[in-house]
C-alpha cells in the first residue's frame, strides 16, 4: 500500500471528524499496489443505508478539505455509497473485494 502511517491516520481522522454514524473508509486502485508511481487516492466511505449515504454526500466538500489539510494537497476521489449499494452496483461489486480498509467510525 502506498500511503504512509501518518497518511492513513490523517485520511481517517478527516472521516471522523466529518461523518455522523457508522461507516468504513477503505483504500482501492493503484495506491494498492506497490510496485506503481503516482496516482491520485481512491477512496470508498462505506454507510450502513441509503438515507447516511445521501447525508455524508452533502458532508464531501468539507471530508476533502479536512483530508487535504492533513495529507497534502494530493488528488483525493471518495466515492460514498451504501451497503445495499455494495450489493447491486457494478462498480462498487468490483472494488470491493479488494479495497483495504483505513479505519471505521461511529455506531
Amino acid at each position: 500500500m502506498r500511503l504512509t502511517v501518518a497518511d492513513r491516520k490523517g485520511l481517517v481522522e478527516a472521516a471522523r471528524e466529518t461523518f455522523d454514524g457508522p461507516w468504513s473508509l477503505r483504500l482501492f486502485g493503484s495506491r494498492l499496489d506497490d510496485q506503481q508511481r503516482g496516482g491520485d487516492i481512491d477512496l470508498i466511505l462505506l454507510l450502513p443505508d441509503a438515507d447516511n449515504a445521501t447525508r455524508a454526500m452533502q458532508a464531501k466538500a468539507r471530508f476533502l478539505v479536512k483530508a487535504k489539510a492533513k495529507v497534502g494537497d494530493r488528488r483525493i476521489d471518495l466515492v460514498i455509497g451504501s451497503a445495499e449499494q455494495a450489493r447491486t452496483d457494478p462498480f462498487l461489486r468490483q472494488i470491493l473485494p479488494t479495497a483495504v480498509e483505513l479505519g471505521s467510525g461511529g455506531g
